[in-house]
Formats: C-alpha cells, sequence, structure tokens
C-alpha cells in the first residue's frame, strides 16, 4: 500500500495537518488465503480542532463490492480497522491494516484512502 502524495508534500511531512507516519506499507510475501499479520500505522492530527476520519477502499473495474462490519471495512484484499474514528487535536491514532491474497502467485497493490473532516457536532444530522 502506498499513500497518495498531494499537494507536493510527502505523505509524511509533518508540514501537513493531518499525515501519517508510514509512507508505504509492505507486506511481503503472504501466503494465498492465509491473513497477513496486521500492519500497524499511525496518523498524526497537529490541526488545533478535532476532526472525524473515514477510510474508503476505491473499487476496481469489474471487482466485487465492498463489506462492511461494525468494525472494519474489507475490500477484496484489504481489512482496515478501525473504518471511522475521531481524533482530538494535536493527537496520534493507530490503525491496522491485514492483507488476505486470494489467488497465489500473484502481485497486489491497491489505493486506500482515509479523509478527514473538521469535527463540528453536526455529523450524524
Amino acid at each position: 500500500m502506498a499513500k497518495h502524495k498531494e499537494m507536493f508534500l510527502e505523505c509524511n511531512a509533518e508540514s501537513r495537518g493531518v499525515y501519517f507516519k508510514e509512507d508505504i506499507v509492505d507486506f511481503g510475501f503472504s501466503p494465498a488465503a492465509q491473513k497477513s499479520e496486521p500492519k500497524e500505522i499511525t496518523l498524526v492530527n497537529t490541526l488545533n480542532y478535532d476532526i472525524k476520519v473515514y477510510w474508503v477502499i476505491p473499487s476496481l473495474p469489474g471487482s466485487s463490492k465492498v463489506y462492511f462490519t461494525a468494525f472494519t471495512i474489507r475490500f477484496r484484499n484489504y481489512q482496515v480497522n478501525p473504518v471511522s474514528f475521531e481524533m482530538s487535536r494535536q493527537s496520534e491514532k493507530s490503525l491496522k491494516i491485514v492483507f488476505n491474497p486470494g489467488e497465489p502467485n500473484v502481485y497486489y497493490f491497491h489505493d486506500l484512502q482515509c479523509y478527514a473532516f473538521r469535527k463540528t457536532g453536526n455529523e450524524n444530522k
């Protein structure tokens, strides 16, 4: 998994308001139909206000649907936990990503997206 670089800043640039400490997550070799050990990534909120974070795993053309449970999101071969959460200002949050390859001898690469919004108290309306 590699994070998208936007605004010409590195994904783990500390000058960003919200950033990941890790730039790439590599699961290495994983046997088919067997879950990998969870990889932990850390999201940092340097802003002076609380945020709400949502994970999205974009679908690929002709791919199967996205599955949601109360605590994880799964698209094909990846699981992210937790799927949505709140972060206090000036804080860090650890997340876990699991890889579960479906076929042997296949190279996997997929974008996982995370969106952060200012928490206003009106999120459920």
